[in-house]
């Protein structure tokens, strides 16, 4: 689910840094 938030995201362009940082940061602490 979040690999799909963020490609949901970055559909529109490319995502916002603090963003990227946060899902990024989640996604390897998970």
């Amino acid at each position: 689910m979040r690999a799909d938030t963020r490609t949901g995201r970055g559909s529109g362009g490319r995502p916002p840094e603090d963003t990227s940082l946060e899902l990024t940061g989640r996604e390897l602490r998970a």
